[in-house]
């Protein structure tokens, strides 16, 4: 400290006194000269001084440069780390700049100000800035997409201030529209914000504004033409890319992209145009509107059945679908919605597919199945047994144990409807609980094809059901934990040979490595599992690790309890997904 005091106070006394020291020195030698007779012997030395002092001075300054760039810098990258804006840190930069700016010409400018402030003061100069526009709309975007609860307030604020700004809902939705000329992701930014807001927007506010905005990003079909739809999006945004490039003449093109790249990409806007008509169908007038606009429900059941869509790109459908269901199911439970039903019993087959899928999560059979009971299926559909484990589901666990997320006041008071009609279907099949809960059992024990869906809805029911059935889920999870764990433990098939290829089996190397995959797929599953189980029931955590142990005291290894074993096993899966993309 004192070498650090030694070090710090002549700079802090020059800092201070050297700028009216020189000025006092340089003024009393202009009056009082002494250049130490006729030789000046007295001007070196005062030149010295001189020049001392100024640089002095010039080194102080620059230090208070490097000193305040170093700090923006830092602020800059703390407060894009909090909001996720590391890729656009040059949107914190602004706001730092114009804070600090304000602040210099009046010290309360900060005064009630935050970056949420700042990006909707953004989006108010849309008519005089183009950058400073799309400045608001990324920022917002980041946003509202934080999960953290210090956000909320945030949020909320944001929230308050679009809703309040007519004009400023109506540019979000110009600029995420079919006419709009910005490209796909700022139509995402945009998208998401509306989706923000979209609860509190009443479509007689915007007659034929947003619903034509909204339903422009939603494909027609997926089907035919085969991959147009995606080819269509790709051609406007390469050619928005292009001029966009071309104005500035610096950006390089992007690298060709992918089928699969294209999917991933168009999905989001799907999403988000299905979430935001989710949230307008939480009122009941504006479930009117979307049900009776023209073709619109055609649009939102056209992933569900869209064949193609489903078995080429599974991974990305899901997402789509899972926002599709959770609309349709709204609209369904608003009243005067008679086309939605219609359209949906035409499409049975679509529905019921979901639940033969062995691919599909179960929340999406769960949803699935919602549907199906309340168009009143009098038939049990295909994949019977998995349909049955669903209506215990549903029976047993209510919605808000799956999804927290905002439902119209309809789809509320209907869903207590389907889960009393999820048991009466129970006992017109001549299920018990007790018999279905056993059957999920059945499954594992078996390896049933869909023993993954099995030990998942095993793992609902431990997380979450009442007294009344837990025993019954207890004695069912304790007999069917050593098998998943030898599951979980078993090594994968064996790739096959490298002199396959040579001999003309490459249809046998590829079933192989679509088994491994699926095998892969069944571990991480079964691994969920065991964590839900030993995460959500801490009195029974013992009983849960003496199994562990003792299954591994039967491979001749030592037992660490059932976190150990866990640990070890995702690491050996990982080892097994890397030399498989290998």
């Amino acid at each position: 400290m004192l070498v650090l005091a030694i070090v710090l106070l002549p700079i802090v006394v020059l800092y201070l006194l050297g700028l009216y020291a020189s000025t006092a020195i340089s003024l009393w030698r202009l009056i009082q000269h002494d250049f130490g007779g006729d030789g000046g012997t007295n001007k070196k030395p005062a030149l010295v001084i001189l020049y001392s002092l100024a640089m002095a001075q010039g080194v102080v300054f620059l230090y208070m440069i490097v000193h305040a760039w170093g700090a923006k810098i830092g602020i800059v990258k703390l407060v894009a780390h909090s909001y996720e804006l590391q890729e656009d840190s040059e949107l914190v930069s602004g706001y730092l700049d114009a804070s600090i700016k304000g602040c210099m010409k009046e010290p309360s400018f900060a005064r009630g100000r935050n970056l949420i402030t700042y990006a909707v003061d953004k989006l108010m100069e849309f008519d005089k800035s183009r950058d400073s526009y799309l400045c608001g709309v990324k920022i917002l975007s980041k946003v509202v997409r934080l999960d953290s609860m210090e956000f909320r307030s945030q949020q909320v604020l944001a929230k308050e201030l679009l809703t309040g700004s007519p004009s400023l809902i109506r540019h979000l939705l110009e600029t995420m529209g079919p006419r709009s000329p910005y490209d796909r992701d700022i139509r995402e930014h945009a998208a998401r914000v509306v989706a923000h807001v979209a609860g509190g927007i009443h479509l007689d506010s915007f007659p034929g504004g947003v619903i034509g905005c909204v339903s422009a990003l939603l494909p027609e079909e997926y089907e035919e033409g085969g991959d147009h739809w995606l080819w269509e999006d790709l051609e406007r945004q390469w050619l928005l890319e292009e001029c966009e490039r071309r104005r500035w003449l610096l950006k390089p093109p992007r690298p060709p992209v992918t089928i699969d790249g294209m999917v991933e990409a168009s999905k989001v806007l799907v999403e988000q145009g299905l979430l935001i008509l989710r949230k307008l169908a939480a009122d009941e007038d504006n479930c009117r509107v979307i049900s009776n606009a023209p073709g619109l429900v055609c649009k939102i059941m056209a992933p569900l059945t869209s064949a193609k869509l489903h078995g080429d790109y599974h991974d990305q459908w899901s997402g789509i679908a899972t926002e599709s269901m959770k609309l349709v199911l709204s609209l369904m439970a608003a009243p005067g919605t008679g086309e939605v039903q219609s359209q949906i019993s035409s499409n049975m087959k679509a529905i019921t597919g979901i639940l033969d899928c062995r691919e599909c999560a179960v929340l999406l059979k769960r949803r699935a199945t919602q549907i199906l009971l309340d168009l009143s299926l009098e038939t049990q559909p295909p994949g019977g047994r998995v349909f049955i484990w669903m209506l215990l589901l549903i029976f047993v666990l209510p919605d808000d144990f799956f999804d927290t997320t905002i439902s119209s006041v309809g789809w509320v008071k209907k869903r207590r409807y389907i889960r009393r009609l999820a048991g009466e279907k129970l006992q017109a099949a001549e299920q018990s609980v007790g018999g279905v809960i056993s059957d999920l059992g059945t499954a594992i024990a078996e390896n049933d094809p869909y023993m993954a869906h099995a030990a998942m809805i095993l793992g609902h029911l431990w997380a979450h059901c009442s007294d009344e059935y837990l025993e019954q889920v207890k004695q069912c999870v304790f007999d069917v934990m050593p098998k998943v764990l030898r599951e979980i433990l078993r090594r994968p098939p064996a790739r096959p040979a490298a002199d396959d290829l040579e001999n003309g089996r490459d249809s046998s190397r590829d079933q192989q490595d679509l088994e491994r995959r699926e095998d892969i797929m069944l571990k991480k599953s079964l691994i969920s599992f065991c964590r839900t189980i030993h995460d959500t029931r801490w009195e029974l955590t013992a009983r849960v690790d003496e199994i562990a142990d003792e299954v591994m005291s039967e491979l001749g290894e030592r037992g660490h309890g059932i976190m150990y074993l866990l640990s070890s096993a995702e690491s050996k899966v990982s080892k097994y997904q890397i030399r498989r993309v290998r």
